[in-house]
């Protein structure tokens, strides 16, 4: 069995951390007994044992990626327009309705309504707009399944973003589940589900997104979408670059926000962000395995909220939390480790622990700060 360690990923940095496990869990559906340790050289890189080769590896991973992040009827721009302007016009509506309520609301007060007459003139009030806002949902959900039935079944194919309706995401983690106990052990887009929503938690009709995503909003940056966008340019070559300390960094295209250096202030740019954002280069590689990774970091409910494993939420501060471990361990054991919240520093084959805040230095993107040790 061969010790492959990939120097082009860096434990202490929370995208190459999510890469880490993305690589792993590749590596897994063609070596079932394979392990994964880290190793420190300058820096904590992580090592695979596995029968295979670098080589072998590269390119099997290059071809797992565009499989992946492939849309089974290529790309859909009217479906997708089509969804972007039905969000747009209900959200103009619900706002309507929010204004209007206000108003009407004071009118039954001056009109001294209680109880069911106050409820029953405030619903016949609203009851136009009200109305409109059922259209617009119902057009909204029909528009959300054209596009997700036309992307496929892939493990980023809800749509460009985190926010169906939770029948829609539903129905895809019940296809999910019945395709993993399948033949086919489609197992990546069951842990690729759990892991993005939960669908007892949802705000405004649609489903809240795990904290991991950063890049999750109407004004074009989509996590899934990116996702899919990298993984279409991954080929052997980048792989084996990054597995030997060679990374390939390639511009005109986004990152998912997972590498600390995506956060640059203002003041220290040549730029303006949005052009600079432009062309700045990033790791394809990293980024398209970063999101494998985070199907270890399952979702589940959490009263009103959800919970994901790894990721701490408190009055102090919030963010990923993740050890480094110097044994090779296999799949199930590194799920169970990374669930552990309470993972001391050191001893029990832990190197290191690491926490990588996240932060919103301009109140409208997060970003995570650069990773300390605990």
């Amino acid at each position: 069995m061969n010790e492959i360690v990939c120097k082009g990923l860096d434990g202490a940095n929370p995208l190459h951390m999510l890469a880490s496990l993305g690589l792993f869990r590749l590596l897994c559906l063609h070596d079932a007994n394979a392990k994964m340790a880290w190793r420190m050289e300058n820096a904590w890189h992580p090592a695979y044992h596995t029968v295979l080769d670098e080589a072998a590896m590269a390119q099997m991973f290059a071809d797992d990626l565009v499989g992946l992040g492939k849309v089974s009827g290529g790309p859909s721009p009217e479906k997708n327009r089509k969804v972007r302007e039905v969000g747009a016009a209900l959200k103009k509506v619900k706002d309507r309705l929010k204004e209007a309520k206000k108003v009407v609301d004071g009118e039954a007060k001056q009109q001294k309504l209680v109880k069911e007459a106050k409820a029953s003139f405030i619903a016949q009030k609203l009851a136009p707009i009200t109305a409109e806002k059922a259209r617009l949902e119902n057009e909204l959900a029909e528009a959300q399944a054209a596009l997700n039935d036309a992307l496929g079944e892939g493990i980023a194919h809800l749509g460009d973003i985190i926010g169906v309706a939770p029948d829609i995401f539903r129905r895809r983690a019940e296809a999910a589940v019945q395709a993993w106990l399948g033949p086919a052990g489609n197992v990546l887009l069951a842990e690729a589900l759990s892991a993005q929503a939960v669908d007892g938690v949802g705000d405004a009709g649609k489903m809240i997104p795990t904290p991991f995503s950063f890049r999750n909003d109407p004004s074009g940056r989509g996590l899934l979408k990116d996702f899919r966008n990298c993984a279409a340019k991954c080929s052997g070559s980048m792989l084996l670059g990054m597995i030997k300390g060679h990374p390939t960094f390639s511009t005109g295209i986004k990152s998912l926000d997972w590498d600390p250096l995506d956060q640059r202030a203002y003041a220290l740019q040549w730029q303006a962000p949005k052009e600079e954002s432009k062309s700045r280069p990033r790791d394809i590689a990293a980024n398209s395995l970063a999101f494998v990774g985070l199907g270890f970091m399952t979702l589940v409910p959490d009263g009103n909220r959800h919970a994901a494993v790894a990721w701490v939420d408190s009055w102090e501060a919030k963010g990923f939390v993740w050890p480094v471990w110097t044994a090779p361990l296999g799949l199930d054991v590194i799920r169970a480790l990374l669930a552990i919240g309470t993972v001391p520093t050191t001893g029990m084959g832990i190197g290191e622990r690491f926490f990588g805040e996240c932060i919103n230095p301009t109140g409208k993107r997060n970003f995570f700060a650069p990773a300390r040790p605990v």
